[in-house]
This record gives structure tokens, C-alpha cells and sequence, in this order.
């Protein structure tokens, strides 16, 4: 449909109606489209951003339930009963007509309708927010779609046609539209997806598909480990693939160590049409993101934009085939982040922050901040959080900031066969011991388990406001001058 659609000229885009109301409105507004699609099942903010008056001029096109999948699964009848509520409620779209009417008015239609379509033409607009809030349209052509599907294909990456791939589907919809589909269709493999994106349903969907391949974060993944029906369906899976964050390799060494199964990663972005490293078959860097797919490159450039090597440090910058054409109706905001360089050759800021390995393994360690200057020196945060992580007992650690004093918030790994107090007290002496006093966190907030997104990411936006409001908490325990706090 999505090809159909280019043909007259179309470009198709993507909402997830889980995201706010306010944010879908901006979305629509920065598009400011001609004609919108949506299902009979509507959540009540939906209608109401629909039916806003702006929106008047807007031709909507009503569509069955049955077009959201091939086939409807166990769900079918939660879906009927909710589309019976929505009935019930009187919650409609004003001025929207069927599908069955749509297809009768273009059957009666004369007028002109050029061909326009060229590989090079934009296929589908990813809508986007990030980690900034910032509504971004992710300007995506046939030819990064064609061309991350054909990546996959080259790389070989070891799955076979007739193959299960379990999909749980993101709102980041340029995942759908590439590597969901294009490189499940391209491979051959059965496509499986599910809607539901969540700690508790994985385990059930892996009972209920038994699939041999699945990609989401190894926050989700680690839902296995406490499945007490997990040899049901382990035996069945080969590729467990941990995307949308940097594994943690205590993390991976316990999954294999129940599961025998290697954990492995890639690196994404939308505007890389979702994918552009992963682990290939022979690529064994626990840890890492992987290789770049075939045709992609990647650089590593310091703050003042100088080239670095190997193993050292920095912000990167990708290219390769399936990259955007631009952010849709904001050139500033591509300036900013497109470089061309004597060649021609595009690269993309990921504003991330990692090196490549002299193996050619790209390790992604965080998203791109500004050293911190203390005592007029500079002071790399997710480096000193790189050192906090290696000691056995930190399963995850990210590191922020209230002016210039340094806040670490850590959870511990709950197998490590030591309680909390016992963590604490290592953690405080390990912190006295390795780091300067520049590099010493001032406050140290711990978690069970960091604060997530929906998706499973780790929720940047929560741990800055606390550290933002970080004299307002209670302090439970002050030792070296690092004061203590729980969450």
C-alpha cells in the first residue's frame, strides 16, 4: 500500500497513538497532511485531536480493523469488544468517510494523475521525539527501504527463510516500515507482530509464537530469566538481539549462563532507516554494537571535529544507503545534524558517544554530553560510569548533573548474592578509592531498576529532573562526603 501511495504522489507517515495527546497534535500540525488514515479502534484523545478544528480541512479515510494486520489473532475479540465500546460511546471522527466509498469516488475519477514515481521519492515519514521532547519528521525514500532490506541480505546474518521473527512493534514506526517488514519480506522469514510492548507480555509471546528471532532491549530480554516456563520455548530461539540500548555484559554472561544463549546487539536510528550495525555471525564482541551492515561507515570525531582511531573515544557520525533524505519542513534542524564532506558523502550526528574497536566493532556507550569543567578540569561523566560498571555488583549506572556536582544513579544486580547495604558500602568505598575529587559523584541515587520509557529504554528525562531537584530529596546516609538517597 505504502508503494501504491508513492505512485500518486503520497507520502505515508506514522502516529502511535500510545504518546500523548499534545504531541500527536504537533505532529499532525508540523505535517499539516491532506489526507489522514486511521483505524475504527480510536482511544478518546485520538478523536478529540482529530476532530480539532484546524484539522477541518483534512480529508480522513476511516479504515476496518482488519487492515491493522494480514490476520487477526487471540486478540480479535478484545478488539470487537472495543470497537463495541467506541460504538457505544458515540466516539467517531467528523467528516470521515469509509474505505468502501474512498476506492468508489477514485473509481469515478478523471482527472489528471501523473506518475511520479522514482526510487529516489520519499516513502514515509517517521515522527519522532527522541530524548529532546522536540517533534521530529523523519523524511524517509524507497531507496533507503530498498537498500536496508538488500544490507540485510548481504550480511547474511544467519537466519533462514521459513524462519519466526517475533515483532513487538515500537512506536518508532520507521522500525515497522524497514526493518520489520522490509528485512523480514526480504529474507523470507514468517513475521510475527504483536502490539504490546511490555516487561510482562514477552514471556508470553514467546510462549504463545515460540519464535527463532527477536529484537527489543535487554530490559525486556531479562523478563526470560525470571519465567519459571522458559524451557518451553528457549530451545526454539537463535538469535536474541538486545536493540534501543548498550547491553551490559554482566547482564549478557547471565542470560547465557541460564539460557545458553549469547546475547547480541545492534544500533539504530530512525533516521538510518532504523538500522545500522549489528552483530553479525562473526562478530563476537560481547558488548559492542556490532558491525556496520554492508555499505554503511561510521566515524569517530573528538569536540573540535578531529578525526579519531581506534579504541579512543568520541561522537559519531554514520552514512550509508538507507539514510533520511532530511527532517520534513525543518532545514535548520538538518543542518545541524547532516555534514558533507569533500567527497559528496553525507554523514549523519547520532549524538551518541563510543569509539570502534580495531576489530571494526562500534561500541556505543552513551548519548553524547559535554564534559563537565570542576576545579578547571574536564571531566567526562560517561566515562567514570564506564569505570563504576565494572565492578560487579553495579548493574546499570548512568551519571547527570546539578551544576557542578555529580549525580550517580545506579541499580544493583539482584543475583549477586549480596543485599543492598552490602552494595552500598562497596559502591561508597569504591568510589573513594578509584575516582579524584573531581570525579567523585556528590550524591549517589539507587534504584531497584532504573526509571524506563515504554520501550524499555532508560528514561533520560526522569533522572535529569531529579538531579535538577536533587537538594529537595532526602538524604538517607552521608559517607565520604557522597550523600545517599533510595527511589
Amino acid at each position: 500500500f505504502k508503494y501504491a501511495c508513492a505512485y500518486v504522489g503520497a507520502i505515508t507517515a506514522h502516529f502511535n497513538f500510545m504518546e500523548d495527546k499534545d504531541k500527536m497534535y504537533k505532529h499532525i500540525k508540523l505535517l499539516n497532511p491532506s489526507l489522514i488514515m486511521f483505524l475504527d479502534i480510536l482511544e478518546p484523545n485520538v478523536c478529540e485531536v482529530l476532530n480539532s478544528e484546524e484539522f477541518n480541512n483534512i480529508k480522513k479515510l476511516r479504515l476496518p480493523v482488519s487492515a491493522s494486520t494480514p490476520a487477526l489473532n487471540d486478540e480479535k475479540f478484545k478488539i470487537a469488544l472495543f470497537t463495541l465500546n467506541n460504538k457505544l460511546q458515540n466516539k467517531s471522527v467528523k467528516g470521515a468517510i469509509s474505505l468502501g466509498k474512498f476506492v468508489s469516488y477514485g473509481q469515478y475519477y478523471n482527472g489528471p494523475m501523473e506518475s511520479v514515481y522514482e526510487d529516489h521519492l520519499p516513502s514515509n515519514i517517521a515522527l519522532s521525539s527522541g530524548t529532546t521532547g522536540e517533534s521530529k519528521a523523519i523524511l524517509l525514500s524507497h531507496d533507503a527501504n530498498n537498500a536496508l532490506a538488500k544490507q540485510h541480505e548481504i550480511a547474511d546474518l544467519g537466519l533462514k527463510r521459513g524462519e519466526k521473527n517475533l515483532a513487538l512493534v515500537p512506536p518508532f514506526l520507521a522500525f515497522w516500515d524497514a526493518d520489520i517488514i522490509g528485512m523480514a519480506m526480504s529474507l523470507g522469514l514468517e513475521n510475527i507482530l504483536e502490539m504490546d510492548l511490555s516487561y510482562e507480555s514477552v514471556p508470553k509471546y514467546l510462549a504463545k509464537h515460540k519464535p527463532n528471532y527477536g529484537i527489543w532491549s535487554q530490559y525486556l530480554w531479562d523478563s526470560v530469566l525470571y519465567d519459571k516456563n522458559k524451557d518451553e520455548y528457549i530451545g526454539n530461539l537463535k538469535k536474541v538481539v538486545i536493540g534501543g540500548e548498550r547491553p551490559d555484559i554482566n547482564q549478557v554472561n547471565r542470560f547465557k549462563s541460564e539460557t545458553g544463549i549469547t546475547q547480541e546487539a545492534g544500533f539504530g536510528a530512525s533516521e538510518m532507516d532504523s538500522c545500522f550495525s549489528v552483530a553479525h555471525p562473526n562478530c563476537n564482541m560481547i558488548g559492542s554494537s556490532g558491525l556496520p551492515l554492508p555499505f554503511n561507515n561510521v566515524m569517530i570525531k573528538d569536540r573540535s571535529f578531529n578525526d579519531l582511531s581506534y579504541n579512543e573515544p568520541g561522537r559519531i557520525w554514520v552514512t550509508g544507503p538507507a539514510m533520511m533524505n532530511c527532517y520534513y519542513n525543518n532545514p535548520q534542524m538538518t543542518d545541524s545534524v547532516i555534514y558533507t564532506d569533500k567527497n559528496g558523502v553525507k554523514w549523519y550526528n547520532t549524538k551518541d558517544f563510543g569509539f570502534v574497536h580495531d576489530t571494526g566493532s562500534l561500541f556505543v556507550l552513551d548519548r553524547d554530553q559535554k564534559p563537565l569543567e570542576i576545579n578547571s578540569k574536564e571531566v567526562n561523566l560517561i566515562l567514570i560510569a564506564e569505570k563504576i560498571k565494572e565492578l560487579p555488583c553495579v548493574k546499570l549506572c548512568k551519571l547527570n548533573h546539578k551544576d557542578d556536582k555529580i549525580v550517580c544513579h545506579v541499580s544493583f544486580d539482584d543475583l549477586c548474592n549480596k543485599t543492598q547495604e552490602e552494595c552500598t558500602s562497596e559502591l561508597l568505598n569504591y568510589l573513594d578509592n578509584v575516582f579524584t575529587a573531581e570525579e567523585r559523584p556528590a550524591y549517589l541515587v539507587i534504584y531497584p531498576s532504573l526509571p524506563r520509557t515504554p520501550l524499555g529504554k532508560v528514561d533520560y528525562q526522569t533522572l535529569d529532573n531529579l538531579a535538577n531537584n536533587i537538594d529537595c530529596e532526602v538524604i538517607e546516609l552521608e559517607k565520604n562526603n557522597i550523600k545517599v538517597l533510595h527511589k
